[in-house]
């Protein structure tokens, strides 16, 4: 029963010991990181409008909406998202815009 006791602690100080000495040996802190996972490129194109910024704005409400749909909740942060562009366009009095980024999970 002993032994049990002594091989559980020395395995949990072992396992420990070589986590922190993992983190204090990475640049930038004591903690460990590990880079966001991106998925595909998605585009979304917003809702027509006669002001520039509001259809901006649908447009990420749309890419958000659709990150979501097909990579879950935790993609759907247009701040985390890399590569992102919003191309606009005029169509008559109206603007669309169309968001494109690569989703990545917080």
């Amino acid at each position: 029963m002993i032994w049990k006791f002594v091989m559980a602690a020395a395995v949990a100080a072992g396992t420990f010991g070589a986590a922190s000495t993992y983190a204090e040996a990475r640049p930038g802190g004591y903690y460990d990181y590990a880079p966001p996972h991106c998925g595909a490129l998605i585009r979304s194109a917003g809702k027509k409008n006669l002001v520039r910024q509001f259809a901006r704005n649908s447009a990420v409400f749309a890419w958000k909406r659709e990150a979501r749909y097909v990579y879950g909740y935790d993609y759907g942060y247009w701040r985390e998202a890399r590569g992102k562009r919003i191309e606009c366009h005029r169509e008559g009095i109206f603007t669309r815009c169309v968001a494109k980024a690569n989703p990545c999970a917080r």
